[in-house]
């Protein structure tokens, strides 16, 4: 069956190793030749396929470059991916993300290589809300802003990490005035789903405003990815942005041609959030040869 590739988010920062490429060696060699073949890292798109027949790891998962077998997931990690993947393989959508690879020769000058993926943890694969459904237009955040005042929003934020500690979530930004004694300060306020969760402020506001300026002018919401990390009692929450001057005039000249249009076309990972495996008994990614309970959102302690 011919597999959908779905992409999820990234930020060109997040590692993750991975093993068993000296197995691959000659599929490795084949991807590098592509390439010319001498010693070099390069960046290329990989996808991550489950493997439940995997004979030695019930949780396994593939990884392969153009088609070929790299490597799999380290078994520690792969189990907290394979509830996931799986379901995402059965609906005939498999992962893709973005990967590094690396080849050269050894002491001995025998072919070598080593591939990371840019992926993020298991449970922050995928967004937990759809893009802003008015006029919007992605911004091109480049930095973790912590967003203020977000206890006042508790009720809002809690919902999003419980069970897991941590969510992403896209997030609209929008100018607003607070009023301190007889002082009239410009903040930007953070919003997910049309409710408040907190206000941006300081050299950061001054820096977003005439983005969200321009944006206004022309009918158009700015969105952008943000990460939320806590519990019920207390939830941290960080907006990937950046300052006017950072920005291109490629950026600024799409949005100036936004202007009394319809929505800009989300990135393929926001419009279909895959399913998550269903609360049951699945293979131990302990490796214990036993059945562990997965709650829907974690492994539980119940073995049998």
């Amino acid at each position: 069956m011919a597999h959908q590739i779905v992409t999820t988010w990234h930020t060109g920062d997040m590692c993750q190793d991975v093993v068993g490429e000296s197995h691959c060696a000659h599929d490795l060699w084949r991807i590098a030749s592509t390439f010319g073949g001498a010693e070099r890292t390069v960046q290329v798109n990989a996808v991550l396929v489950p493997e439940p027949t995997n004979e030695y790891d019930d949780c396994a998962v593939m990884v392969t470059i153009q088609g070929f077998k790299v490597g799999y997931l380290p078994s520690e990690d792969a189990g907290e991916y394979f509830p996931i993947l799986l379901p995402l393989a059965n609906s005939g959508r498999l992962l893709g993300v973005p990967a590094r690879l690396w080849w050269g020769a050894d002491g001995s000058g025998e072919f070598i290589a080593s591939v990371s993926l840019d992926l993020p943890g298991a449970t922050m694969l995928f967004m937990a809300n759809p893009v802003p459904s008015s006029p919007a237009m992605l911004l091109p955040g480049v930095k973790k802003v912590p967003v203020a005042d977000v206890d006042a929003h508790i009720d809002v934020l809690a919902p999003r990490v419980r069970g897991r500690g941590e969510a992403v979530v896209w997030v609209t930004l929008h100018e607003i005035t607070v009023t301190k004694g007889r002082i009239e300060k410009p903040f930007v306020e953070v919003r997910c789903d049309r409710q408040p969760v907190g206000v941006i402020g300081g050299v950061w506001a001054t820096g977003l405003l005439p983005l969200i300026r321009r944006a206004d002018e022309r009918g158009v919401t700015l969105y952008t990815r943000a990460e939320l990390a806590g519990n019920t009692l207390d939830v941290k929450v960080g907006v990937m942005a950046i300052k006017s001057h950072e920005v291109d005039d490629a950026w600024l000249a799409e949005l100036d041609a936004m202007a009394g249009t319809a929505h800009q076309s989300p990135p393929a990972y926001s419009q279909a959030p895959p399913p998550i495996a269903p609360p049951g008994w699945y293979p131990d990614p302990v490796g214990t040869g036993h059945t562990r309970y997965w709650d829907g959102h974690l492994w539980t302690p119940q073995v049998r």
